[in-house]
């Protein structure tokens, strides 16, 4: 169950979801600082960050706008010309923060596809480096590689049509 709200920890809870977690803040806590593996880690917490602090900014500011048009809405047409005036105005700054967002979207889909391949090669550096036991071990297809957990190792983050996914 992914503790995260998806409508106001958008980046938070895409991790969660991608990598199985149930608190993000663990991901570091499995891997050794100056690890590439602690670094790549690191980089998705904070692209996750960056990309629920844009969230916001993008709601904020369309909570903004929705407020300056409600007296419109209700017909009062005398505050019209002045919201919109105000909305033109603020129109400039919702763009740059649609734009900041989208890129925070962007950077954490390359972050957590980093960490996902780099968790594989470590998963694969550990199976090549391993002893073999015995040889039915190591053909056996019942046995878990010796890598993360099969729910944390996920396949690269892409929709059908291999674009980044976007969420919002």
């Amino acid at each position: 169950m992914n503790p995260y709200d998806a409508n106001t920890h958008p980046g938070i809870h895409f991790v969660a979801e991608t990598l199985g977690l149930r608190a993000v803040s663990t991901l570091t806590t499995a891997h050794r600082p100056g690890e590439p593996l602690y670094e790549a880690a690191t980089r998705v917490i904070g692209a996750a960050n960056d990309l629920d602090e844009a969230h916001e900014r993008v709601t904020n500011s369309a909570r903004k706008a929705l407020g300056l048009l409600e007296p419109v809405a209700r017909g009062e047409l005398s505050s019209g010309k002045v919201a919109f005036a105000l909305l033109r105005s603020s129109l400039p700054t919702f763009g740059e923060h649609l734009a900041r967002e989208s890129l925070a979207c962007d950077q954490l889909v390359e972050s957590l596809s980093a960490y996902q391949l780099l968790l594989r090669e470590a998963g694969t550096e550990q199976r090549a480096a391993a002893p073999r036991v015995s040889a039915a071990l190591s053909r056996s297809r019942t046995q878990a590689p010796p890598c993360a957990p099969a729910d944390v190792v996920a396949g690269p983050i892409s929709t059908t049509v291999d674009k980044p996914l976007r969420f919002r």
